[in-house]
C-alpha cells in the first residue's frame, strides 16, 4: 500500500524523528512526504496524495490539519490516519483516541519538542485493529488500522 504523510511542520518540530517511526511501522510503504504550508494547509497536499496514488494518508497535525485533509479524502476510498501533534487535539480527545499523556516538567523544559517525542512514542504503544465501514450503497471498507474517523463532509454548491 503507498503511504503518503501530510505533516505540518508547525506542529511537528522533528520531523526526521517522526520520519524514522514511520518507516519502521512501514517499511514497504513507498512513503511519499508532503508538507503544509502557510498557503496550503492540507487540502493540496490530500489531493497530491490521491493523484499519486496513496492508500492511506497519514495526517501529523492538529484539528486544522486534520479538517483540511479530510475533505479532498472523502469518498475516495483511501484511509486516513491521524497522529494527533495539535495544541488541543480535540478532534482526537472527542474520538477516544489514545494521547500521549507528557508531563507537565518535560513541556517546560523543552518545549514543543515534548509532543513530537510523545507523538513518537504513542506511534510505538498503539496496536492495530481491523475495522469494517459499511455506507449507505451497501459497500464494505476493511483495513487494519491504530484509529479510525468517520466524518461528514458536505459538497459545495455550484
Amino acid at each position: 500500500m503507498k503511504l503518503a504523510v501530510i505533516c505540518n511542520p508547525a506542529k511537528v518540530s522533528d520531523e526526521e524523528s517522526l520520519r524514522v517511526e514511520i518507516k519502521r511501522r512501514w517499511p514497504d510503504a513507498g512513503l511519499k512526504w508532503l508538507q503544509t504550508t502557510v498557503d496550503n494547509s492540507g487540502e493540496g497536499q490530500a489531493r497530491q496524495a490521491l493523484d499519486r496514488g496513496a492508500g492511506l494518508v497519514l495526517v501529523a497535525g492538529g484539528d486544522g490539519t486534520v479538517a483540511e485533509c479530510a475533505g479532498p479524502l472523502a469518498s475516495t476510498g483511501v484511509l486516513m490516519a491521524s497522529v494527533p501533534m495539535g495544541t488541543g487535539n480535540l478532534l482526537a480527545r472527542n474520538l477516544g483516541l489514545p494521547l500521549d499523556r507528557t508531563d507537565e516538567n518535560t513541556k517546560d523544559r523543552i518545549s514543543w519538542l515534548a509532543y513530537v517525542f510523545g507523538g513518537a512514542r504513542a506511534l510505538r504503544r498503539t496496536k492495530s485493529t481491523r475495522y469494517e465501514v459499511s455506507v449507505d450503497n451497501g459497500s464494505t471498507v476493511s483495513a487494519r488500522a491504530s484509529s479510525s474517523t468517520a466524518t461528514t463532509q458536505a459538497r459545495p454548491e455550484s
